[in-house]
């Protein structure tokens, strides 16, 4: 109870949960007027969503609140290395099965696999996540002499390199450093591959005014919901209320998000939401630090240190353009990992 990591996950977790109940954002019609307006949620003066829109991020919440204290205080250096293996190899097989079903033809998958620019979230960032967190694993297992374990340490790096490289655009690959596989069909392999070589753009030509115009929908929504936000879920109705004729023909048809994660969070969540989510990851980042300075002064670290150096650069890149980190999954993977990389480092007197 003495982590304020502890009780600042508590009220996230609070607030996710009234953000669940307190649904109805949406376009309704009006039909004294004759008008499509928007709605806010059922109670004006509390965080609210669309209907139903709050649940995975409610249970990603919870999850993280309860795994995150056991990662921070109650695992030996041997149960994180497992911890790690663990939860990339379970990605792993969870990755090469989506590269399977692609393989079948499976519409869902395969249109995950486009990484269409008007959804900027990206499952292949949770794989990515989990792909660092297979290589400090691998390096602690190595280490610690887990040799008959090295099939599974390799299974997880590549499987979920693979569904880093499959499910998410190229510019986010480049930035997870992905490796190449095998089991997309050879049409997914070409299309990913093309940036690469010159073929085609890591980015659409028209990116940037189109990420400049949806920032400025995002910062004129966050002025009309300064504090609580538009609602969750609700920036793809919101942003046509505000826009002008002119900037709905500029933006791509079925955009649901704008192209960073910081502008989604104001324009959806507003001032009191973007604190929340700050909130534990700035706790996180100083026991990090704190945490390294010391470690590395007292000799060297374990290896298992060394993933939230890696996930940290290569989460904030992608968050400048993506909303991938709000899915709770993505979410989810980074904290923990995160968490276990800071209690790696030796714990220093007064560290949190």
């Amino acid at each position: 109870l003495s982590d304020p990591l502890f009780w600042i996950m508590l009220l996230l977790t609070l607030v996710a949960a009234v953000r669940m109940a307190n649904g109805g954002v949406g376009q309704w019609y009006d039909a004294e007027s004759g008008e499509w307006v928007m709605r806010g949620a059922a109670v004006g003066s509390l965080p609210g969503s669309v209907d139903g829109g709050g649940r995975m991020e409610f249970a990603a919440c919870l999850v993280i609140l309860v795994v995150l204290q056991g990662c921070r205080h109650a695992l030996g250096r041997g149960a994180r290395c497992a911890f790690l293996l663990g939860f990339s190899a379970i990605s792993g097989v969870a990755a090469a099965a989506e590269c399977v079903r692609a393989g079948m033809g499976d519409r869902a998958v395969l249109a995950a696999m486009d990484c269409s620019f008007s959804n900027p979230s990206y499952s292949g960032v949770y794989y990515g996540i989990a792909l660092l967190a297979g290589i400090s694993a691998f390096s602690a297992g190595l280490q610690r002499g887990w040799y008959r374990s090295l099939f599974l340490f390799v299974f997880a790096v590549a499987g979920n390199a693979a569904g880093l490289f499959a499910f998410s655009p190229a510019v986010v690959t480049l930035v997870f450093v992905s490796a190449a596989f095998l089991l997309v069909p050879s049409g997914g392999i070409a299309a990913k591959l093309a940036p690469f070589f010159g073929e085609a753009g890591f980015l659409p030509k028209d990116f940037f005014p189109v990420h400049d115009l949806l920032s400025r929908l995002s910062l004129d929504m966050w002025s009309v919901h300064p504090w609580l936000g538009a609602g969750l879920g609700s920036f793809a109705d919101g942003v046509r209320f505000i826009a002008s004729s002119e900037d709905l023909a500029a933006i791509p048809a079925q955009q649901s998000a704008p192209f960073g994660l910081h502008w989604l969070v104001l324009a959806e969540r507003g001032s009191i939401g973007a604190f929340l989510i700050l909130a534990p990851l700035a706790v996180l980042a100083a026991s990090y630090v704190r945490r390294a300075v010391s470690g590395v002064a007292a000799g060297f670290p374990p290896p298992s240190c060394f993933a939230g150096f890696l996930v940290l650069p290569a989460a904030v890149l992608e968050s400048l353009a993506g909303v991938s980190l709000l899915a709770p999954g993505a979410m989810t993977a980074f904290m923990l990992l995160f968490s276990v990389a800071a209690s790696s480092f030796a714990k220093v007197k007064s560290n949190v």
